[in-house]
């Protein structure tokens, strides 16, 4: 495969994660059940259905999947090398404009489409953009029980979480009277501490701790032990066992902004978008009358949907899907079997 370096960010040589198969996954703990487990046993290893592509194949990317993309393109490569893969980065927005403009064949960003684009693409193409979503990334938050918090919202949380220590109280989460005068401690899970995917959730600021911890057990005892203290835990690898032993739930958390009401974190939330503190893998597509075009496409996004792709996704901080979930969602798009 030919790729134009002008236009690509190599991301780090992943040869080594193909190499590790799913034997060798981390097995379940308190601290990584098997919601992040178990969907990758499922997904086959890649076996390439068309022989010969080439040609040239246009993508857009947010600059968050970008060099997921470059990743996947790697190992690709070793089967199609005749595909020109063309990465750009031109953000969410400008790449849901390329796919509207014809001007890309694919495109990947770590969120839903807008309604004002979803209308767009539609008015152009008569139809809604065909699309996948590859995994989630969900974040909890738990906070110590005093101040009592039955739900935020993301700006309240932003408020709190990017701003100076020193004015971080809990009137800014919705906490009035006294207890709202009250300082709140964070402390940030290290898996997700300068995460490029955290960062996206918060408009490009990335949150910051009181103080660090060293793993996720850690960081909910802090919680628990320090008055006032709110914790961002990684939701997919946190299972209710290790929230009930400290005596922690989830918070609700919605969006102002959005309209979205305070939900606890779930997988199907954070699939469907209404979940404020996640992400989504998205990768849309353009289906033409050009076969060769279609098969390109089509090619690179069963290799997303193999054993290979997946690794690199979890390693890249998506967690899959159930690979039936993947299944249908090939089908509703007019995809071969992945």
């Amino acid at each position: 495969m030919l790729i134009r370096p002008s236009c690509l960010f190599v991301g780090p040589v992943v040869t080594a994660l193909l190499a590790i198969m799913l034997a060798a996954w981390p097995a379940s703990t308190s601290a990584q059940p098997a919601t992040v487990d178990e969907p990758l046993r499922d997904y086959p290893a890649y076996t390439p259905k068309a022989d010969n592509l080439r040609g040239e194949m246009p993508t857009a990317n947010s600059g968050v999947t970008r060099s997921l993309l470059a990743q996947w393109s790697e190992p690709f490569a070793v089967h199609h090398p005749q595909v020109e893969l063309k990465i750009s980065s031109t953000g969410s927005g400008g790449a849901r404009r390329s796919l509207i403009s014809n001007n890309a064949d694919l495109i990947t960003m770590p969120m839903a489409w807008p309604k004002r684009d979803l209308d767009r693409y539609r008015e152009q193409h008569r139809s809604a953009p065909k699309q996948v979503t590859f995994g989630t990334y969900v974040v909890g938050v738990v906070v110590n029980g005093k101040p009592r918090v039955r739900g935020v919202s993301i700006e309240g949380l932003a408020k709190v979480l990017s701003g100076p220590v020193e004015d971080r109280r809990w009137s800014s989460l919705g906490v009035s009277g006294k207890a709202g005068d009250k300082p709140v401690v964070v402390f940030i899970d290290p898996m997700l501490t300068n995460h490029v995917l955290l960062r996206s959730i918060f408009s490009d600021t990335l949150p910051t701790a009181d103080s660090p911890t060293d793993s996720t057990e850690a960081t909910l005892a802090k919680v628990v032990s320090t008055d006032g203290a709110l914790g961002l835990i990684p939701f997919q690898h946190t299972d209710e066992k290790a929230l009930k032993a400290h005596d922690l739930k989830w918070i609700k958390v919605g969006s102002e902004d959005d309209k979205l009401k305070p939900i606890t974190p779930s997988i199907e939330d954070a699939f469907s978008g209404d979940y404020p503190l996640s992400r989504q893998l998205v990768v849309s597509f353009n289906l033409s009358k050009n076969r060769d075009a279609n098969q390109r496409v089509a090619e690179l996004l069963r290799y997303a949907a193999s054993a290979e792709g997946q690794t690199q996704s979890a390693e890249f901080g998506f967690v899959p899907l159930k690979y039936s979930l993947i299944q249908k969602q090939f089908k509703r798009a007019g995809l071969p079997e992945p």
